[in-house]
């Protein structure tokens, strides 16, 4: 039993570590452009862009957390052992952690589309948002 659980620690800690890189990054990227100096006053359309910047990186966020999430599940599955109510659990745990991504996954395409609705008025340019210089 102690392997197993040193195994399951030990998965996790590479995960984890082998994730770091994509959730700290290097630089993270500026939320907001605009107001720093006189030359560059803030508008409407840096709303936007702010909007879809935060949107972005809440995403890029909750990729690797429900990747995590699915993991720890199929760990959960396999020590079950055939236990019914261990096995209900980690099923359990899977199933949310894909519902989570397709809910995030689902709310970021609403809102993308309504955004790119309100700054375009029209869906030709999805996704892009109007030009600020």
């Amino acid at each position: 039993m102690k392997k197993i659980i040193f195994h399951s620690v030990l998965f996790i800690a590479l995960i984890l570590v082998s994730s770091v890189p994509v959730i700290v990054q290097a630089q993270l990227p500026s939320f907001i452009i605009c107001g720093q100096d006189a030359n560059n006053p803030c508008r409407l359309c840096h709303l936007y862009i702010l909007a879809d910047r935060l949107i972005n990186f809440i995403l890029m966020l909750i990729v690797p957390l429900s990747a995590l999430m699915i993991a720890w599940g199929g760990i959960q599955y396999i020590l079950a052992a055939g236990n019914i109510g261990s096995v209900d659990k980690a099923k359990k745990i899977i199933w949310n952690g894909i519902f989570g991504i397709t809910i995030a996954f689902s709310a970021w395409l609403i809102v993308n589309t309504i955004m790119s609705i309100l700054a375009t008025g029209t869906f030709t340019q999805w996704n892009q948002f109007p030009s600020c210089s």
